[in-house]
């Protein structure tokens, strides 16, 4: 059985705008971290976002097309430089915080 973390992106981006594609790469170095870190989560693709959960969601991803911007469940953490309040379109409510990665991050992973 194709793991969901190679099989849902796939789907994702077939359906998605061309002008995406450039977010490809920071995407997919995203979920093999999730996947790294979390190996019993699941990607799962939604109308206006993409939902990772175990048991529930506790991240997601909306794809723009100069940034990701990825939102994360943390409750009361407060919020700082790194992670700002929540501003992703589509997911729960409990998806509180948001840390934004833009296409120049993109581009130093790629070099570095």
């Amino acid at each position: 059985m194709e793991n969901l973390f190679t099989a849902a992106p796939t789907i994702f981006w077939i359906t998605s705008s061309l002008k995406l594609l450039d977010m490809k790469p920071l995407y997919e170095a995203f979920t093999a971290f999730a996947q790294k870190h979390f190996p019993n989560s699941t990607v799962l693709p939604k109308k206006t976002y993409v939902s990772i959960l175990e048991k529930r969601e506790f991240a997601a991803i909306n794809i723009k097309p100069k940034e990701l911007r990825i939102g994360f469940d943390l409750g009361d953490r407060g919020f700082d430089e790194t992670v700002s309040k929540s501003k992703l379109s589509g997911p729960m409510p409990r998806i509180s915080h948001m840390l934004v990665l833009t296409e120049q991050i993109s581009t130093q992973q790629r070099s570095g």
